[in-house]
């Protein structure tokens, strides 16, 4: 009779140990996972629903703030003209003050914390004040963002 016990209670026990393997591998794998997603990534803390951060534009300071509603990334004339960026054909936007003229551009690479990105497309707006950049979608698309809270995490995707 203990021998018919051992018997059923043995399948039992190598699913279970076979269970609790596949628990450690998945527990190793998530943190794995975390880990490396957490090197490519940065964390804003937004104020009033806008969100900003430091950041470089071909290796030159700058300040972003992150815009959804906008195509593209958006930087000043007087920035532009610090930066040497080069003209490559005007172009007409449509802004919150109206339609606007100013030229399309690329910048060879912007970074804000570990997001590195490469040959964005770029508008020049002369009627843009400051050294701000407005940081739109053709940056943004390349990159995973998520909400929670007031905080915004930004992942590079690769």
């Amino acid at each position: 009779m203990d021998e018919h016990h051992n018997e059923s209670t043995n399948p039992f026990a190598k699913a279970m140990i076979w269970g609790l393997w596949v628990a450690i591998f998945c527990v190793i794998f998530l943190m794995l996972y975390l880990d490396n997603r957490s090197e490519d990534s940065l964390v804003i803390n937004g104020f009033n629903g806008s969100y900003s951060t430091t950041g470089t534009i071909n290796d030159s300071p700058v300040y972003f703030l992150l815009d959804t509603g906008a195509t593209h990334v958006v930087v000043s004339d007087e920035l532009a003209n610090t930066l040497s960026l080069e003209n490559l054909g005007q172009t007409r936007m449509h802004t919150a003050n109206g339609i606007a003229i100013g030229y399309r551009t690329e910048l060879d690479q912007i970074t804000f914390g570990p997001i590195k990105l490469k040959n964005i497309e770029a508008i020049v707006n002369p009627a843009m004040d400051g050294k701000e950049v407005l940081l739109g979608m053709s940056a943004l698309r390349r990159v995973e963002f998520s909400q929670k809270g007031a905080n915004l995490t930004i992942t590079q995707i690769k």
